[in-house]
């Protein structure tokens, strides 16, 4: 972009796509991440590890348990591995969202959209500090018995 340009509301982002051959909402995204990116923070990472894990050892031909009661639950016909790792434990993410997050938690398809987001999005943007965290995950449960591979 030249500095004599300017480059002004949701027709600046418009130009600037157009003039790199962008999409709209990758230009959003460059000046969200510029601006007013916040931080990923450690329970984000602790809680994209555990998931991977999950997504994991469902992979690897296991059934989870959630984790207030012990409970097995089965995976549903033609059910996505992340769908079934929050089915699982909803109450769980619910309670991380309600806690830590601005999302809404009162429509049930908004806590497994912000789930499956958030997961996306830090496995994109730290994948050696996930990927870290899962192999903690994974150590401590190849101790107990229960194996995912990576």
């Amino acid at each position: 972009m030249e500095n004599n340009k300017i480059y002004s509301g949701w027709d600046g982002v418009k130009k600037i796509a157009k003039e790199y051959n962008l999409e709209w909402q990758d230009v959003c995204d460059l000046i969200y991440k510029k601006f007013n990116r916040k931080k990923t923070t450690f329970r984000q990472i602790l809680m994209c590890a555990e998931i991977k894990y999950e997504i994991e050892l469902v992979r690897a031909g296991g059934v989870l348990k959630r984790y207030y009661s012990n409970e097995i639950i089965k995976r549903k016909e033609n059910e996505t591995e992340i769908h079934y790792v929050i089915r699982t434990n909803f109450k769980h993410f619910k309670d991380y969202l309600e806690k830590y997050s601005k999302s809404n938690t009162s429509i049930n398809s908004e806590i497994y959209k912000s789930i499956r987001d958030m997961y996306a999005k830090i496995c994109k943007r730290c994948p050696d500090e996930v990927n870290s965290k899962f192999n903690i995950i994974n150590m401590y449960a190849n101790d107990v018995g229960v194996i995912a591979k990576h």
